[in-house]
């Protein structure tokens, strides 16, 4: 698995996303010098733990297809910026 860093801004709003929706649950602890804080599951948020291994599963098989079709598929993008254009989205040219 490949582990890519998400910027914080991304992170807050994703984070604020699933805890408004009651999925997640945040315990803060303030204990000096180690504050951090705690995130777990909601029972809403187990739920979804089936669904989401479904949907690693077939990604795992499938990915390779993805990746293929959107090479096959991909435009440069028309300012050069470098980047490729595939269905309204950019990934980077890994050329």
């Amino acid at each position: 698995m490949r582990l890519v860093r998400v910027p914080k801004a991304e992170f807050v709003a994703t984070r604020l996303f699933v805890q408004s929706n009651g999925l997640i649950d945040r315990q803060r602890n303030a204990e000096v010098p180690h504050r951090r804080n705690e995130y777990s599951l909601t029972p809403l948020g187990r739920t979804l733990q089936e669904p989401i291994a479904l949907l690693t599963e077939w990604a795992q098989a499938h990915g390779g297809a993805l990746v293929d079709f959107q090479e096959l598929t991909a435009e440069p993008d028309a300012l050069g910026s470098g980047q490729l254009s595939v269905a309204g989205s950019n990934i980077l040219n890994s050329t």
